[in-house]
């Protein structure tokens, strides 16, 4: 079963600079030291070969199972990839604006 930590992520780094290996550290609500994380595999390519750095700027929630949760995470990286950006109602704004004149690229 999946441990879904996701409220409760403070910040982290994900670094997938060396192929095959992604290694990270990801600081949790509640928690002092982060969780480590030591998998194989690779990110998908829009992340492939990069380190990401990321701050959570929502209310965090603690965990109520987070002491069940280890410190060293190992195993397959599985799907990570970079979410798709917020819509943006005056970029959507923009784009049918630009509709109305034929030959014009949207993007």
């Amino acid at each position: 079963m999946a441990f879904r930590i996701h409220d409760s992520v403070v910040r982290g780094e994900i670094d997938n600079r060396v192929k095959g290996v992604v290694r990270g550290r990801i600081w949790v609500e509640g928690r002092t030291e982060p969780v480590l994380l030591d998998l194989k595999g690779n990110a998908w390519p829009d992340l492939a070969g990069s380190l990401l750095t990321f701050k959570n700027p929502l209310r965090r929630v603690p965990h109520a199972h987070l002491d069940s949760l280890h410190a060293l995470q190992r195993g397959s990286i599985g799907d990570l990839t970079e979410p798709e950006p917020e819509p943006d109602p005056r970029r959507e704004g923009i784009l049918r604006l630009m509709d109305q004149f034929p030959g014009r690229s949207r993007r």
